[in-house]
């Protein structure tokens, strides 16, 4: 069981309409770049970092600061990408969320900071769910196509829910997505 992170957030001045990259169900939230910004010369769409997949990491944004020579832009299998670039070691923006596969980095504009993708999660069992095969390494993640785990593990019952979705609380209740730290809800049952 993975579950994934959310993107990291927006710095823009005097802007509307963002939404950071969510963490995922099956899939990760793309972040939203749609803004008004204070110089109408930058044109910001497009310039968060998209939401991991199950078989593929999220890519990072596309503005001025993908044209350099960035190490580690997309997500990737168990993390996120982050937009270091190679000739500097500077940072370019908003890291991607971590997960079965990280979500993308956002890049720097100019006048901004925009939102990371989230990461995908994981649970062996469940419907939509893209296991690895046991001969998968760390440079060759090989896929097999359905849910359930080489381990002979799976969940049963279980739920997944996307973080910009309505879920239960900690203490009781119920929000719409779930800042600061995160959790998850797991009940343990003994089998006849």
């Amino acid at each position: 069981m993975v579950a994934g992170g959310g993107g990291g957030g927006f710095y823009i001045p005097n802007s509307s309409n963002r939404e950071p990259g969510h963490a995922g169900g099956l899939l990760g939230i793309s972040a939203n770049c749609n803004i008004t910004v204070s110089n109408p010369s930058i044109n910001t769409s497009g310039y968060s970092g998209e939401g991991g997949l199950q078989t593929r990491g999220g890519k990072h944004g596309e503005g001025a600061n993908s044209k350099q020579n960035l190490l580690h832009a997309n997500g990737g299998f168990g993390y996120g990408g982050y937009g270091t670039n190679k000739d500097s070691g500077d940072c370019t923006s908003s890291g991607g969320g971590g997960g079965y596969y990280g979500g993308g980095h956002g890049v720097h504009p100019g006048g901004s900071w925009t939102g990371g993708g989230g990461g995908s999660s994981f649970i062996s069992g469940y419907t939509g769910c893209d296991a690895i095969a046991e001969s998968s390494t760390e440079d060759n993640i090989v896929h097999t196509g359905q849910p359930n785990h080489y381990n002979g593990k799976v969940f049963t019952n279980s739920v997944m829910i996307a973080g910009n979705a309505s879920m239960p609380k900690p203490g009781g209740g119920t929000e719409n997505g779930h800042s600061g730290n995160g959790y998850c809800i797991i009940t343990w049952q003994q089998l006849p």
